[in-house]
This record gives structure tokens, C-alpha cells and sequence, in this order.
């Protein structure tokens, strides 16, 4: 409504999705109808009021008072039930200062335990939004939710799936490690192996790893993706004498091309260490292209210095079998996109990796090996990145897009984020870019970053706040 009573609106453009998507022109047009929507709340019920609501806890503009989001939120927290689930879901990752501030712990117990038919949508399963209330609710009452954690691992009827159980709260469930490792030793359904594995990679602690391996023994290479990749991570994780053996085998037997081309994405999705660097630095050399690339590819979020020479010699291999052939290097292309792909992430390993800072000489080798447009703008971009004399860093802690960037490096975790900071001269200093949306989660995230800079003698200085 107030894009429509904006003239300046064309019909070409898409309208805004926030208030912070306006144009200053358009943003009173944008209260006037806000508070149309909020006079007309206390006349709603059922699913109107709890959609109308939560748009206006959504969108408040600026300058609302405290005590009137208060009342908004009470009334988003009385009729949470009504929303749909992607709402639901909106609404704990992103208005949850509001809610907090509501008596939401029956809410959330509530929301555990309907049935798992009425907690999904096109876009979240009930076990997505099962994890979000779980994490919610560690907040506010942190031993009922580990019991609830407890009850749902124990339960063969929880809506759990490997996608969700990283985001599970609480710390590791030995106990149940032994009988999760027989099942999925007993299991022939894919899903459910998979997500026994993603059990035991987030709650054990590596005791039950000869079981494990026996099954990634017998199936190794003949096993769906999914569930080999989740059982593999179990033994990359904890480190098993045989992990390398195992990942080895994985690459080279895997009659699957797909689950070939993404092994090292698919299992460091759970877990990366040694044995999948090994690996990986052998995979750079596969024919497969998409193979190789997807080893770059995990080299340059996990890989250490022992990588730096394998990459930087198998990326001089690949420009001197391209460089006279720049029009078959076209990612716009069938047969050119796995070429191109390769290159990139090749050239990206280097000037972006996790185990390094990539120095002047370094930066200008790879850039000068580039073929192609596309590829040459997007690492000149990188190279612009590198040289700026104070590095931005951005921080993003909800999954699934948790990042952490510091320059042209992105980490896929605190942990790595704190070692890449690390490898910076001490009294180096940064200029942190805020994300949206400025809420509690990611301030303190934001307040957490500035203090592992702080400890490590550099300093990491606050840009304007977005609006």
C-alpha cells in the first residue's frame, strides 16, 4: 500500500520486502499505513491477527517506542500458534529480542510437541523449526531443553534430520553413542543412517568409531551419498587411524559421479580434518574437474599450509593447458563450466585460504594466470579485497549462512575465524561492516568479535550501523 500511493514507483521495479528496503521518500507512505495496520489489530483474531501482528513487529519503523513493540510482541506471542511456519521460523531467528521479553517458554514447549504434520511448509521441515525452538528455549530455561534434547534423541518418532541436528543445544550424549553406532550398523534406509551418523559427528565423542568403520568398510564407495558422507566425517572427526584409508577408497571406488564430485563438500559439511587435507591435496590431480574443484574448494576453507604448494603447482598446470584456449574456458558453456570451475576455485584456494595470508607476490602470480574475462574481473576483485591496508570484516552467526570474513577470507566457523585472525600482525586494524538485522544474536556475536581481536593486540573498529 504505501509503495502504490508513491508515485515515483515504477511498474518495472520490484517493491520492497522491509521498511529498510524504502526509499526516504517512501517511508512515510510506509508509517501512515503501519499504524492504519495497527488500529485495526485489536478488531482481528485467529490467523489475521497473528499475520497482522507479526508485520508490524516486523516492520516498526523507526522511533516506535519500547512499549509499544511490547504490546505488538505480546500480541505476536498469544497467537504464535496461528502463524504459519516460515513465519514462526522468522520470527525466533530474527524478532526474538521482542519475544524474549514475552512469556514464549509454553509457547515453544507447545511447538515441540505438536504433531510434526502441522510444523512443516514448503520451505522448513518440522525438524528445522524444531531445532530453532530447542535453541530458543535452551535460552530461556537451558536444563528443560537439554531434558527435551534428551527425550527427542531418545524418541524414534522425533522430528529430527541431519540437517538439523548441528543446531541442537546442549553438549555431547555419550551414552546414547553405542546404540545410535549398532543401528546404523543394522539400518539399511538411507535418510536414517544418515542421520544416525549426524547424531554421532554432533553428540559422541568417538567411542564407538571401530563400529562405525566397519560399516564404511563393507559399503565404502557403493553406499548413497548422504549416508556415506555423514559416517565418514564421524571417523575424519575423531581421527581414526583408518580415516585416510577410508577417504581414499571413497574417492576412488565411489560409482556415483555425484557423490564423487562433492565428497570432501558433502563430509566437511559435519567435519574436516587431517585426513580429508591429505586426500584432498591428492584429489587436485583427479580428471574429473568437478572433483578436483570440489577439493580446492575445501582446501581453501579448511586446508593449512601444507596445501599451499600442491595448489599453486596443480593452478600453474591448469593455465599452462588453458591459457591458448580462452574461448573454451567459458563458464557459460557445458563443456567450459567444469574448466572454468576448476580454475576459479583453484585461484581462489590460493589467494583466499583458510592456513594463509596470501602475500603481493603470491596475490600477483595467481592473478596473472587467470584466462578468461569472467574469471580475470572476479580475482581482480579478490586481489582489490587483499590490498586494502584495513581489512572489513563481517560476521553472519545463524545457520545456514554462518560466516565469518575478515578481507577476501571467509571462515566457516568462530573457531576458524579466531585462527585466521591470528595469522595478522599484532596491531593490525580492522573495520567491522554490521549486518542486518541488528537484533540481540547478533550483536553480542558482533561484541564477541571485538574482543577476540581486542585479546590478540588488534582492533576492530565499527562502521555506521546499517538503517
Amino acid at each position: 500500500m504505501a509503495q502504490l500511493e508513491t508515485p515515483s514507483h515504477g511498474a518495472e521495479s520490484a517493491p520492497p520486502r522491509t521498511l529498510t528496503d524504502l526509499l526516504p521518500s517512501h517511508r512515510p507512505a510506509f508509517r501512515t499505513v503501519w499504524q492504519l495496520a495497527l488500529a485495526a489489530l485489536p478488531r482481528k483474531q485467529g490467523a489475521a491477527l497473528a499475520t497482522t501482528a507479526e508485520t508490524l513487529l516486523s516492520d516498526a519503523p523507526d522511533g516506535e517506542t519500547a512499549d509499544l513493540k511490547a504490546q505488538i510482541a505480546a500480541s505476536v506471542a498469544n497467537s504464535f500458534s496461528a502463524l504459519p511456519v516460515d513465519r514462526q521460523m522468522s520470527e525466533l531467528e530474527y524478532n526474538w529480542d521482542e519475544l524474549s521479553r514475552q512469556p514464549m517458554l509454553p509457547v515453544l514447549q507447545a511447538l515441540i510437541h505438536r504433531p510434526p504434520s502441522r510444523a512443516s511448509s514448503p520451505f522448513y521441515s518440522a525438524a528445522d523449526l524444531n531445532a530453532v525452538v530447542l535453541k530458543r528455549w535452551f535460552e530461556l530455561d537451558p536444563e528443560g531443553a537439554v531434558r527435551e534434547v534428551v527425550v527427542q534423541l531418545t524418541s524414534p518418532n522425533a522430528p529430527l534430520n541431519a540437517r538439523s541436528v548441528e543446531l541442537l543445544p546442549g553438549g555431547s550424549q555419550p551414552q546414547f553413542e553405542d546404540g545410535w553406532a549398532r543401528e546404523l550398523v543394522e539400518s539399511e534406509d538411507d535418510d536414517r543412517q544418515t542421520l544416525l551418523a549426524a547424531l554421532l559427528v554432533r553428540f559422541g565423542i568417538g567411542s564407538a568409531t571401530a563400529r562405525v568403520e566397519s560399516k564404511v568398510d563393507s559399503l565404502v564407495g557403493n553406499w548413497a551419498c548422504a549416508p556415506q558422507a555423514a559416517a565418514l566425517a564421524y571417523i575424519v572427526k575423531f581421527k581414526s587411524d583408518n580415516a585416510s584409508n577410508l577417504v581414499q577408497r571413497a574417492m576412488t571406488s565411489t560409482r556415483d559421479t555425484q557423490c564423487y564430485e562433492t565428497l570432501f563438500s558433502s563430509v566437511s559439511t559435519y567435519a574436516h580434518g587431517p585426513a580429508l587435507n591429505e586426500a584432498a591435496i591428492r584429489a587436485l590431480h583427479s580428471a574429473n574437474p568437478r572433483a578436483a574443484a570440489d577439493a580446492a574448494e575445501y582446501l581453501r576453507y579448511f586446508g593449512t599450509e601444507s596445501a599451499k604448494q600442491p595448489l599453486i603447482e596443480r593452478y600453474h598446470d591448469w593455465y599452462e593447458r588453458w591459457a591458448s584456449k580462452p574461448g573454451e574456458v567459458d563458464p557459460a558453456t557445458d563443456s567450459g563450466y567444469p574448466v572454468s570451475l576448476l580454475g576459479q576455485s583453484l585461484a581462489e584456494a590460493l589467494i583466499a585460504n583458510q592456513g594463509w595470508l596470501a602475500d603481493p607476490k603470491l596475490i600477483a602470480d595467481v592473478v596473472g594466470h587467470c584466462v578468461g574475462e569472467q574469471m580475470c574481473k572476479e580475482l581482480r576483485r579478490l586481489a582489490s579485497d587483499a590490498s586494502s591496508p584495513k581489512p572489513t570484516v563481517s560476521i553472519h552467526g545463524s545457520a545456514p549462512y554462518e560466516g565469518y570474513w575478515i578481507g577476501q577470507y571467509n571462515s566457516k566457523s568462530l573457531e576458524l575465524f579466531e585462527a585466521k585472525m591470528t595469522q595478522f600482525p599484532s596491531g593490525s586494524k580492522f573495520t567491522l561492516i554490521p549486518i542486518s538485522p541488528r537484533n540481540g544474536d547478533q550483536l553480542k556475536l558482533e561484541e564477541q568479535a571485538q574482543a577476540l581481536f581486542k585479546n590478540h593486540g588488534m582492533t576492530l573498529e565499527s562502521a555506521t550501523p546499517p538503517r
